[in-house]
């Protein structure tokens, strides 16, 4: 599943951050829809994750680990002249619905 939050900055221009860390951030600083933030990108961690091994008709036959990097970031309520948060959600690829 993938996390992401769409920010939205003085000018009315859109942009959606996608990352597994910033569920976290979201939840420790009870980001809302409309709170003005700065959204910080603090650099990249190496880790290890089980990615979905599938057959030729596309069904899951197993698993693999896999190395790849999650990014960490920081978020930080303000008031002033930043980027107001618009949306934020989960998204399971492997569901049709995308839910």
């Amino acid at each position: 599943m993938s996390f992401y939050i769409t920010l939205r900055d003085d000018r009315g221009q859109e942009r959606t951050v996608w990352g597994v860390d910033l569920r976290r951030v979201a939840c420790e600083t009870n980001l809302e829809v409309g709170q003005r933030v700065i959204l910080e990108f603090l650099g990249k961690t190496a880790v290890d994750v089980s990615e979905p091994v599938r057959n030729v008709h596309g069904a899951v036959v197993g698993h693999r680990k896999v190395r790849t990097h999650r990014n960490t970031w920081r978020a930080t309520v303000v008031g002033g002249s930043t980027q107001a948060v618009t949306s934020s959600g989960i998204v399971n690829p492997d569901r049709d619905d995308g839910q």
